[in-house]
């Protein structure tokens, strides 16, 4: 009798941890899979003339993805890292698409254009990117 009642208990106990786990759980967002996948997700910008565009930084930080959300510019690419520019921050390039980041805010020019200047936009569940001074 003692045995069943002794067992009873466990199982009440695990049960009602289990249900106790299952309600704390919540989903993973989409930037979270990506951090525990090695990632840094992903990070929405706007800049000077309402250009919009995601940038996806290399879990190694030897390339960004940039990805535009609203018209055409800057055209989806993937960008090098090349170093530490002159006003530092780090720079990345390709196909004539230049990225600086310096803190929270970067830069994207294309040849033979001026630099937009750009912010991160607001999101209350992800912080901005850094990439430093």
């Amino acid at each position: 009798m003692n045995s069943k009642i002794i067992g009873a208990v466990i199982i009440i106990v695990i049960l009602i941890g289990g249900g106790y786990w299952y309600m704390n759980m919540k989903p993973a967002t989409l930037d979270e899979k990506q951090v525990a996948a090695g990632g840094f997700g992903t990070y929405s910008y706007e800049c000077d003339e309402h250009v919009t565009f995601s940038m996806t930084p290399a879990s190694d930080m030897s390339s960004v993805t940039i990805t535009p959300t609203s018209g055409t510019f800057p055209p989806a690419a993937t960008l090098a890292h090349k170093g530490a520019g002159s006003a530092g921050g780090q720079v990345f390039e390709s196909n004539g698409i230049t990225f600086t980041g310096k803190g929270e805010s970067v830069s994207i020019a294309s040849v033979g254009s001026d630099a937009l200047n750009c912010s991160p936009v607001a999101n209350q569940d992800v912080a901005p990117f850094n990439f430093g001074d």
